[in-house]
């Protein structure tokens, strides 16, 4: 009697907590958490896992999953939780949008879980292993819930994937023992290098049963880097057990710390003299990342157990500097807060004066769930559509873009293309309403390319002017720095972006999915060599490419990549047209990939979906459901 009496109190007082009944995959998450306090999984005396807690809502909106629903899991950064000195936003007004994100998760028939996440977050460089530690928390949540995916609001650990492999480098230039081979000189060589293939990987999160612990190194790193040309007398290689021997070769390392190593390559030194390289080749992929099930596929390849995506501001979250005032008293912003001209004794950067703005950050933040949820109930006029923009030589063209993207809805009306585009056409394009957007650009973590040909005047009109730009000259005693997008060129970055969003000139366009298809788009910057929480982790100034368009651009979800690559995700608008979310597109990538079994020898490339990541929400689909 006494033990029902206290099963009675226990569920009573778990019920006035959180002010609902919960499904009972998910309560099953809430005991979990706490074994999860202190979890220190290198022994180091230094937690990984501070702490793990339920987010407390009231009583407003209730839970409405079963036990039948698919289990979404939503990590929310602690620091996002505090009370910011100054802000106009209080961390009840996050809390709302969170509270209304699990009602639409509800709606959309999945189970939602909210969980405050205290990390670590000190100088030691341990990204991965931190990781770590939370992706044996998912594991664990998996094997007792239908868990779907985990959701990441805010700054969290992101995993760098350093990669290696054995290869015959076919025509191309180079430069060996000093000589150049280029152009009409080039010659195949056995290229034995280390690359950070991703900088920014989720596989690692999102793959519960590949080996990614026994890969990962905490410590810097000598990684042993090669480049030969084969001795006259070698005809055939590389082959399976034979001897390489160069005379001509590059022998170098690269460091590298916090990273996953893959090493595909398998070859063993041989003793030489007289400036002579040899080497014992095994030509066969190692595949160290994945699991037994994986190694099973035609092409083995780590695939996606659960979808992940994260939604954090807090490298695009910059402000400047307030204490600036010009030779007249004057700051870079008005008293509305738009640029202004200012003048100076000596030179400025205004770029330079960007910091980091926790306010700003919340901001973003709620402006973004509030999209979310506007993208989720409703369709602005004529958006119901896809739209691309290209740019650039050997890159897939906007028309062919839109046919790839069309199949991620049958009611897609008609598309909208924006081929060879210059930086106003991107303004064009951005302007335009449609769920699912294409862009098709040389980029880089900072910036993606496209035409400069274009009035200046008519692109700042465009912007909603007021550009978050200075244009330098020189005067009298000094310098003039005027708001100008004069020299902008054919960039498109957080100038364009911030612009754009402190104009609200996007007020009307609605909410969009993104696919990006250019280099490096997803890779943060200082990501091989700080960590996540460092304030050189992304750009000082805000030049985060990837968030710069989620969070300035009216963007729901961005896929994109982590590297230089030419690839554009087989199979991801396939799924969303057969009323698949955002996550199962990126997912359906490394299946069909892994798959082919055309790709297993083409070692440069068979892992080429790894470095493909989504920020935002994965669960969101193209149409209304």
């Amino acid at each position: 009697m006494r033990m029902g009496f206290v099963l009675l109190i226990s569920v009573v007082s778990w019920l006035l907590l959180f002010g609902h009944v919960e499904a009972q995959g998910t309560d099953r998450v809430t005991r979990m958490l706490e074994r999860y306090t202190g979890l220190d999984i290198d022994s180091d005396e230094t937690a990984e896992v501070n702490r793990l807690s339920p987010l407390e809502f009231g009583v407003g909106v209730a839970d409405t999953s079963n036990e039948n629903d698919e289990l979404v899991l939503v990590l929310v950064e602690e620091r996002l939780l505090s009370e910011i000195p100054g802000s106009e936003l209080r961390a009840a007004d996050l809390v709302s949008r969170l509270e209304r994100y699990r009602a639409d998760l509800n709606a959309a028939g999945y189970a939602a879980r909210f969980v405050r996440c205290d990390l670590y977050a000190g100088a030691e460089h341990q990204d991965g292993l931190t990781l770590l530690a939370m992706r044996r928390f998912l594991i664990e949540v998996a094997k007792q819930s239908k868990l779907k995916g985990v959701v990441l609001v805010g700054s969290f650990p992101e995993a760098m994937i350093v990669r290696r492999w054995l290869w015959r480098r076919e025509q191309w230039d180079v430069t060996i023992a000093g000589k150049d081979y280029k152009g009409a000189n080039q010659k195949d060589y056995l290229r034995i290098v280390p690359e950070a293939v991703a900088p920014r990987a989720d596989i690692v999160l999102a793959d519960l049963d590949g080996n990614w612990e026994s890969i990962y190194a905490k410590k810097p790193m000598e990684v042993e880097s090669i480049e030969a040309l084969p001795d006259d007398k070698i005809k055939e290689w590389p082959k399976d057990e034979m001897v390489f021997e160069s005379t001509a070769f590059n022998d170098s390392s690269s460091t590298f710390e916090d990273f996953f190593w893959i090493q595909e390559d398998n070859y063993r030194r041989l003793e030489s003299k007289n400036g002579k390289l040899r080497l014992k080749l095994r030509v066969a992929q190692q595949h160290s990342e994945v699991s037994k099930r994986d190694r099973t596929h035609p092409n083995p390849m780590a695939v996606p157990d659960i979808l992940v995506s994260r939604i954090n501001a807090r490298q695009v979250a910059v402000n400047l500097d307030s204490s600036f005032r010009d030779r007249n008293g004057k700051s870079l912003l008005d008293e509305n807060g738009k640029p202004q001209i200012v003048e100076t004794a000596a030179k400025i950067n205004p770029a330079a004066m960007m910091q980091r703005d926790p306010a700003f950050e919340r901001k973003l933040l709620v402006d973004y769930f509030d999209r979310n949820h506007e993208y989720r109930t409703s369709i602005v006029a004529d958006a119901n559509r896809t739209a691309a923009l290209s740019y650039g030589a050997g890159l897939i063209s906007a028309e062919s873009l839109n046919e790839y993207l069309k199949k991620g809805s049958s009611s897609f009306g008609d598309s909208v293309s924006f081929p060879d585009g210059s930086l106003l056409d991107y303004v064009h394009f951005l302007k335009t309403p449609a769920r699912l957007k294409g862009l098709s650009a040389h980029s880089n973590p900072w910036n993606s390319s496209y035409s400069g040909s274009y009035d200046v005047v008519e692109l700042e009109s465009q912007c909603g002017g007021a550009p978050w730009r200075w244009k330098e000259e020189p005067i009298a005693n000094g310098f003039r720095y005027t708001p100008s997008f004069k020299a902008q060129g054919g960039v498109a970055d957080s100038y364009i972006h911030r612009t754009i969003y402190e104009n609200d000139i996007l007020n009307k366009v609605g909410g969009s999915l993104y696919i990006h298809n250019g280099c490096e788009v997803n890779t943060p910057e200082g990501a091989l060599n700080h960590p996540y929480n460092d304030d050189r982790y992304g750009s000082r100034g805000g030049f985060q490419n990837a968030e710069s368009i989620l969070f300035f651009l009216n963007g729901v979800a961005l896929a994109s990549r982590a590297k230089t690559f030419y690839d554009t995700p087989r199979g991801f608008t396939e799924k969303l047209g057969e009323g698949n979310c955002f996550g199962e597109g990126w997912r359906a990538y490394f299946e069909i990939e892994s798959s082919d079994a055309a790709l297993a020898d083409n070692v440069a490339g068979n892992k080429r979906t790894y470095p493909w990541s989504i920020i935002g929400d994965w669960t969101l689909t193209p149409t209304l459901r």
